[in-house]
């Protein structure tokens, strides 16, 4: 989580006056929930900023965070930021879908909209980091799922779908395929040298027989292995 480091204000400031042109911040958001302190790094030069919400309720949101009270904290740092943000700062919620959220991806759209949101990225699970297979939601019920909310709430939320080959939610493919754009993207990890992202990740993905023929190989890795 950046913002508990303690020169968290100072890196983005630093980056800007370097010459970064745009600094992306992913959170849990519970930090922003102070107003002084969300002012402060929203007027830090930042550009972009993204905070995780997992579900709609305390319960479920709080099955991923394990952290009683986190909700509110998130939700309360959603509410400052769409309230202080200056309308160069670009904001997003981000969500992990996972076994315990699936099922309620309709109405998490529906809360985030009633916050004043209006662009949602729904990530699904890649074998990096911690997470492992048993967090992942059964795939073809959380497609189908999520391509009804999306297709029903598209005239409130911009949808992007990461993590997931374009032929899982046929007719969604341009929200699917903002996923490509990891193919521009180095990225520079603390325990590995700078590599390009969709190169990393496509290490910890395999094609299957109905890749072969597939329009979209190009950009595709085939699906994500968890063994």
């Amino acid at each position: 989580e950046p913002t508990i480091h303690p020169d968290f204000i100072r890196i983005i400031s630093t980056a800007r006056a370097m010459g970064y042109t745009r600094v992306s911040v992913s959170s849990n958001g519970r930090s922003m929930a102070r107003r002084d302190f969300a002012a402060r790094v929203l007027l830090s030069g930042v550009t972009d900023f993204l905070i995780t919400l997992y579900g709609h309720t305390a319960e479920i949101h709080e099955l991923t965070t394990m952290v009683p009270g986190s909700f509110d904290e998130t939700v309360a740092g959603i509410k400052n930021v769409l309230r202080l943000k200056p309308d160069r700062v670009q904001f997003a919620v981000n969500t992990v879908v996972t076994k315990h959220n699936y099922k309620y991806m309709d109405e998490l759209i529906d809360f985030a909209a009633s916050m004043g949101v209006a662009k949602i990225n729904f990530q699904f699970p890649t074998p990096f980091g911690r997470a492992k297979e048993s967090h992942c939601p059964p795939i073809e019920d959380a497609c189908a799922r999520l391509t009804e909310a999306v297709t029903s709430n598209s005239s409130k939320m911009l949808a992007h779908i990461v993590n997931l080959p374009p032929c899982r939610m046929p007719g969604q493919e341009d929200a699917v395929l903002a996923d490509a754009g990891k193919f521009s993207r180095h990225m520079a990890f603390v325990d590995a040298p700078p590599m390009n992202l969709a190169e990393y990740l496509a290490k910890k993905r395999t094609r299957k027989t109905e890749c072969g023929g597939c329009a979209y190989r190009i950009v595709c890795a085939g699906f994500y292995e968890f063994a």
